[in-house]
């Protein structure tokens, strides 16, 4: 018995000893069993396009490159003066060149005796180039110039000297 499984695992160990040379160590053997093309590859030539052509093909993209180049649209900004007349409940709020929208807001659970802070999550847009991010704001903390509250699960309360925001995430529907 004992010499049939210390035949089998010599053998086992044999084929795997093979299989590891056939596989990983002949590599460089592969390329000889490889048929070789021999002179079909070296009068290859494609069609090329005489410079005429090349120029009707790019004039005839450039309308469309234009057509592209209007069709992106710019993000409304708003300026210093309108920014400051800002209040109220705002779906989006402007400060600088930048665009803030509410996406979430999240109370963590108690972890032993100390209580996390609420935060939010808010996607700025850089007015300027379109540049979209996700940052991350607590309760007690700061946005530019704004204090940040968070009292609910769908709004931030901002507070820059006599003046309060709230940013919504979603406008209530107006039964």
């Amino acid at each position: 018995m004992k010499i049939i499984s210390l035949l089998s695992t010599i053998l086992v160990l044999a084929l795997i000893g093979f299989d590891i040379n056939e596989r990983f160590l002949n590599v460089k053997d592969a390329s000889k069993n490889e048929p070789q093309l021999s002179g079909f590859a070296g009068n290859l030539s494609l069609p090329q396009l005489d410079k005429e052509q090349q120029l009707r093909i790019r004039q005839a993209f450039m309308e469309y490159d234009q057509k592209a180049d209007k069709a992106v649209s710019k993000l409304p900004g708003l300026s210093l003066e309108q920014q400051l007349q800002q209040q109220g409940e705002l779906t989006q709020l402007f400060v600088g060149d930048k665009l803030y929208r509410l996406m979430a807001i999240v109370s963590p659970e108690e972890q032993g005796q100390e209580l996390l802070p609420k935060f939010a999550l808010l996607q700025v847009t850089n007015i300027k180039d379109n540049q979209v991010e996700v940052i991350k704001i607590v309760h007690g903390g700061e946005l530019s110039d704004y204090k940040v509250k968070i009292t609910d699960t769908k709004k931030v309360n901002f507070r820059h000297k006599q003046r309060k925001l709230e940013l919504l995430m979603y406008q209530p529907n107006q039964n």
